[in-house]
């Protein structure tokens, strides 16, 4: 469970982000993305061709893709097409998975895979992945490119803790000359209210040394508080 803190400035910069798309901004650059080169190899001996059978990630140089991975694949290859076309999920543990899909050739075992969502760290996360045989059925590749949107990579920041809350104000920062740049009179109060506001929550994680990923503790003032919410039992 996350702080309030956070899940406040987390709202926040989605609204500004929405009030900025909407009155007209000019979007975060394609540079700002979080992006790189993905090598992975993966042990596919367990992958029989069945729906659900899995390949076990051995090696990757993404910190998202753990060793221990599973890459599971839901539509059997078609023989008389000399292809297996399917639906397939990574799967990191702790509902970190990625949705996306493989085309194998059953001849020379070269695939095309392409990612374009998730969930928990994998929010966000988009890629396109060559896949090549090694030696044997234990060391199948994976190359090629992935990037992650700006808002899952400040929100992988917010959850790292305090340590990473530099990251966030100097987005904030940027965003915010952007609106002095674009906008003129009640539209740009407007925006700049809004993003303000999240520089505030973010200057107040920094000054209390808050760690983003500590659970809220209610006081006990709060608690009595909230039963007075509580329904009678009936």
């Amino acid at each position: 469970m996350k702080t309030i803190r956070i899940q406040t400035l987390f709202a926040l910069v989605l609204v500004a982000g929405f009030v900025a798309l909407t009155l007209g901004a000019t979007p975060v650059s394609a540079s700002s993305l979080r992006r790189g080169k993905l090598h992975v190899i993966k042990d596919c001996s367990a992958k029989t061709g069945e729906p659900g059978s899995f390949c076990t990630i051995t090696s990757s140089n993404l910190e998202e893709i753990v060793v221990g991975s599973k890459v599971f694949y839901f539509q059997s290859p078609i023989p008389s097409t000399g292809l297996q076309d399917s639906n397939v999920v990574l799967d990191a543990g702790d509902a970190n998975r990625a949705v996306g899909r493989c085309t194998l050739d059953l001849v020379t075992r070269i695939a095309l895979c392409t990612f374009s969502e998730g969930t928990g760290t994998f929010i966000g996360f988009h890629a396109r992945i060559n896949g090549s045989p090694g030696t044997d059925a234990t060391n199948y590749h994976w190359d090629g490119t992935y990037y992650f949107t700006t808002t899952q990579q400040l929100f992988n920041d917010w959850r790292g803790g305090t340590a990473h809350v530099s990251k966030a104000e100097t987005w904030v920062s940027s965003i915010r000359n952007r609106i002095l740049q674009r906008f003129k009179h009640c539209r740009r109060y407007i925006a700049l209210a809004l993003i303000d506001r999240v520089a505030a929550v973010i200057d107040e994680l920094r000054t209390n040394h808050r760690d983003v990923r500590q659970p809220c503790r209610s006081s006990d003032a709060h608690s009595r508080q909230l039963s007075d919410f509580r329904e009678p039992v009936r």
